[in-house]
């Protein structure tokens, strides 16, 4: 390739014995990486389905990037509908003689401005597959609780609205549907 930068003449550049053979097997190797990539890919989705959402370039930049995790909060509202971002929380953990920055997903944040807090906070680390599993796991459990704590306040009705005033704005608009 580099005689081809110095030999601007593009006849005299490929008319070089065995330069066919060259590229018929540099385009072979590059087709069995991208086939090496796309099952990487492929088994990422497996391991966390919410991936199918996501384009193959959208995956290899939240992969790529899976060393910081706010970087996830670019693709989030792709893997989960009806969230914008997470909200993280900077967190000392002791290491090997010293104290290691990491991460963990302290709520999930709607477009609305709604905000979940998680029950139990998620430790971003294992890879971004591994915890984000977590975090649809304590979703799940967090909004069943707030949706149980919602149907408890819409049951104890008062005689004036004012209560109703105060159920509104105290839940997640998809829990106030649910319940009412």
């Amino acid at each position: 390739m580099g005689r081809m930068w110095e030999d601007k003449n593009a006849k005299r550049a490929l008319l070089v014995e065995g330069f066919l053979v060259d590229l018929q097997d540099m385009a072979h190797k590059l087709d069995e990486s991208q086939k090496i990539l796309f099952q990487l890919l492929e088994r990422k989705r497996k391991e966390f389905p919410r991936f199918y959402f996501l384009s193959n370039d959208d995956l290899f930049e939240l992969l790529g990037n899976s060393k910081d995790p706010s970087k996830v909060n670019k693709h989030i509202g792709k893997c989960f509908e009806g969230v914008k971002k997470l909200e993280f929380k900077s967190v000392q953990v002791p290491g090997r003689g010293r104290n290691v920055e990491s991460f963990e997903v302290t709520a999930l944040l709607s477009a609305e401005g709604e905000v979940i807090e998680l029950v139990s906070k998620v430790q971003c680390e294992l890879g971004v597959e591994s915890w984000l599993k977590h975090v649809e796991k304590q979703m799940h459990e967090s909004l069943k609780r707030l949706l149980m704590l919602c149907q408890t306040g819409m049951l104890r009705k008062q005689s004036s609205m004012k209560w109703t005033w105060n159920w509104v704005n105290l839940n997640p608009g998809q829990l106030l549907i649910t319940c009412a």
